[in-house]
């Protein structure tokens, strides 16, 4: 009676202990920088930008993540054939970590040279590469360069850095796991 009542505890510790590894739940993530005052800035993710917040330097594996830059673009002032018609400038995200890992690039076309084109979103979804250089060290090099044969000019109102991680599992868990395992066998054993 007592392996009985010893072993359905037992069993049910080890359940409550696995679901809770096992079930790691998915976090979001948002780190904004406002006025960055350069096309060149850094995104670090501090535990307080994850939600809910994470409690002291816990480790965390980065998904998926977008990067959201609002803009002011002045257009550039080169023109090309039909004469009316001017391309502005061409932005691309062009570092990450200093690994050079390209996000792509966006056209901003206007007709009249030196134009404004106020509040412009660009929305870009990291790559594999991306991720894993944010992973590192939870840091993201934002890099925004204009094609210098169009011209024209960049001021960044705004970058936001989002997505979803989920925490890894802290050893201790991991190891209550693997005694309850042992304990376990060890009772099926002693009992056979």
């Amino acid at each position: 009676m007592k392996y009985r009542i010893f072993s359905s505890l037992a069993v049910l510790l080890l359940w409550m202990v696995t679901a809770s590894v096992l079930e790691a739940s998915p976090i979001t993530f948002s780190d904004t920088v406002l006025n960055p005052g350069s096309t060149s800035y850094l995104h670090v993710l501090d535990d307080g930008d994850f939600s809910p917040p994470l409690p002291g330097g816990e480790d965390v594996t980065i998904n998926a993540a977008k990067l959201l830059i609002q803009a002011d673009i002045t257009t550039g002032t080169g023109h090309i054939c039909p004469p009316d018609l001017n391309l502005s400038i061409g932005l691309s995200i062009i570092g990450v970590q200093g690994d050079g890992i390209p996000l792509g690039k966006r056209l901003f076309v206007s007709r009249v040279p030196g134009s404004l084109l106020q509040n412009r979103l660009m929305l870009f979804d990291l790559p594999a590469p991306a991720l894993a250089a944010l992973n590192s060290d939870r840091q993201l090099q934002v890099d925004l360069a204009a094609i210098p044969f169009f011209g024209g000019d960049v001021f960044v109102k705004s970058s936001k850095l989002c997505g979803i991680a989920t925490v890894v599992p802290e050893p201790a868990s991991l190891l209550l796991l693997g005694s309850g395992l042992v304990g376990l066998f060890g009772l099926t054993r002693i009992r056979g």
